[in-house]
Parts: C-alpha cells; sequence; structure tokens
C-alpha cells in the first residue's frame, strides 16, 4: 500500500466530514460505511468511516476512519485517523 496515496484519500474523506453542517453531521452519527475508491497510483482502497459520540457530555461527535489496500486482504497494513467535530452549543452545567 503507498502510504502517502492512501493518507491522502482518508484525509480528504475526512475533511468532508469536518465540513458538514453539524446537524447534518449529528443525523450520521450511528452510521459506518465502506466503499471502494481509486488513488492516484491506480491502486483501489477500502475506506471505511464510522460517525459516533464522542466519549463525553458535551455534544462532540468523533468520525474515525479507516483506509488499506482492497486486494490486499490483510488488516495489518491499514491506516486510521480520527476528528472530533465540536458541538457549537455545548451543553452547560446549569442546563443539565
Amino acid at each position: 500500500m503507498n502510504h502517502v496515496v492512501a493518507n491522502q484519500l482518508l484525509a480528504s474523506e475526512l475533511q468532508a466530514y469536518r465540513e458538514l453542517p453539524f446537524p447534518d453531521l449529528r443525523q450520521l452519527v450511528g452510521e459506518r460505511s465502506t466503499r471502494h475508491i481509486r488513488g492516484k497510483d491506480g491502486v483501489d482502497y477500502d475506506l471505511t468511516m464510522i460517525v459516533r459520540w464522542r466519549l463525553s457530555d458535551d455534544g462532540d461527535i468523533r468520525v474515525i476512519g479507516f483506509i488499506g489496500e482492497s486486494n490486499w486482504g490483510s488488516p495489518h497494513d491499514t491506516l486510521d485517523d480520527t476528528i472530533v467535530v465540536p458541538n457549537p452549543s455545548p451543553r452547560s452545567a446549569d442546563q443539565a
């Protein structure tokens, strides 16, 4: 797997999630999606994205991405990255 190409694909996908309006991203919480994507090196990659609530009470959302070569078949040569999208209006302690 070309790690530079895979990292670019993963970063691009995470950026797309980062640019979503928070209400739209909130609708994706709990979803897991996998798709095939071809890199600029001509190699097919499997890209998996998972959207979850962050493990805190502030309402932030965590997006986790994994990428690996489709034909490789080994979970040992994958890259992963995570972003946290902050809740634009977190609950204050007096609202709880």
